[in-house]
């Protein structure tokens, strides 16, 4: 099964990703979630894939989590420092940034670093057969070595 860490899980394009893990069971395992504070919808897909490692937002985000669901035997961080722990965990062969602005490119960035794969959820963007982005017209030469 491919490892997966999923940084903006309660999201539309996280939520999206479950989905997915969920209609092709035996192919995935999630092993990472992150969250903001959001909890009431981060406790479903905690409960039900179990994953290894979570990071919520702060601690008072992480005590409602705890009565939600049961935390035992997982490891639960919080802030940035906790989403890195997502993105980084040694499990994790994939993982899905699609946490909301600046908050998603310190782990982002860390994942990189550490190998993993990384696919950036950009909603509304069709990836259709044959689909190219256009060339940038810049005065700098965007792609680099254009011009």
């Amino acid at each position: 099964m491919k490892g997966l860490s999923i940084l903006g899980c309660t999201g539309s394009v996280g939520t999206n990703v479950l989905r997915i893990v969920d209609a092709f069971p035996g192919r995935f395992e999630v092993v990472g979630l992150a969250g903001g504070r959001n909890v009431a919808t981060l406790a479903e897909p905690v409960a039900r894939h179990r994953p290894r490692v979570i990071s919520v937002l702060d601690e008072p985000a992480r005590d409602a989590l705890a009565r939600l669901v049961d935390l035992s035997g997982l490891r639960v961080g919080t802030g940035p420092l906790g989403m890195v722990e997502v993105a980084t965990h040694e499990d994790a062969r994939t993982v899905v940034a699609s946490a909301v602005g600046a908050v998603g490119l310190l782990p982002t960035y860390r994942a990189l670093e550490a190998g993993r794969g990384s696919y950036h959820g950009r909603a509304g963007r069709s990836r259709r057969k044959g689909w190219r982005p256009r060339r940038a017209r810049s005065p700098w030469g965007w792609p680099p070595g254009a011009g």
